[in-house]
């Protein structure tokens, strides 16, 4: 078996992938391998990334790419989560169409974006990982989170996204090439990232569907789909 997990915060689905397919799982916690360390362990190797860490998996991603025999997590999806304008640019380069979006910069701004927005129901986004990301109801809930954003967590701040006019948000997950909710929107996206593990996260806006954001390493505790995550391992470990 020559499937490999890094992972800096296993969860069930490691530990089951190591159990149940004889994988071998690399904790890395809170230290980082240097290149060389990566290359050595990654090499020959089909790579799965449940890194959280959005630096620390780009830097992987694009070492195991060119070490691995095989990396489950491309570096195109994860360069793509990581900077969401470069999502929506690969998106409008492919013909899909991308959200109608506002940018939040620093504090004196939000009050602008309210105004062009109006008393919608909005998504607040960042280009990094954020533990405010959801939807906000009010103008004034948006306000109180922007403001938390910069003062409570400062060093994570890069830009604020608000998406307005959300009807609703779905997760859908994506094993190999095989979405758990076809639609025309989520062929079309997984024709452009390819194989692998990842989730796509679509918004109703102003009556149509958007990709809002991709994750790469998404959270998997559903017993039905980790079976569906072990079979894929599976079988692309016998390649």
């Amino acid at each position: 078996m020559s499937l490999l997990v890094i992972s800096d915060e296993p969860r069930r689905l490691e530990y089951l992938i190591s159990r149940r397919l004889g994988a071998e799982l690399k904790k890395i916690e809170n230290s980082i391998m240097s290149i060389e360390e990566v290359r050595e362990l990654t090499t020959n190797r089909i790579v799965l990334l449940r890194v959280y860490s959005p630096y620390k998996l780009l830097t992987l991603s694009l070492i195991c790419e060119k070490c691995s025999k095989k990396i489950i997590n491309s570096s195109q999806i994860v360069l793509l989560s990581f900077s969401r304008e470069l999502l929506y640019r690969e998106l409008e380069r492919h013909g899909i169409e991308t959200p109608k979006r506002y940018y939040i910069f620093d504090i004196c701004n939000v009050n602008e974006v309210i105004e062009k927005i109006g008393k919608t129901r909005s998504l607040l986004l960042t280009f990094t990982k954020s533990d405010i990301e959801g939807l906000v109801e009010t103008p004034q809930a948006l306000v109180s989170l922007v403001e938390h954003r910069y003062y409570m967590s400062a060093e994570d701040v890069k830009i604020n996204l608000v998406i307005p006019n959300i009807e609703n948000i779905e997760n859908i997950l994506v094993i190999g090439n095989e979405p758990e909710k076809p639609s025309p929107l989520v062929e079309k996206i997984i024709n452009i990232f390819g194989e692998g593990i990842y989730s796509i996260t679509i918004a109703r806006q102003d009556g149509r569907d958007v990709l809002v954001s991709i994750d790469p390493v998404p959270m998997i505790e559903d017993d039905e789909k980790i079976e569906k995550v072990l079979n894929y391992l599976r079988e692309v470990s016998k390649t």
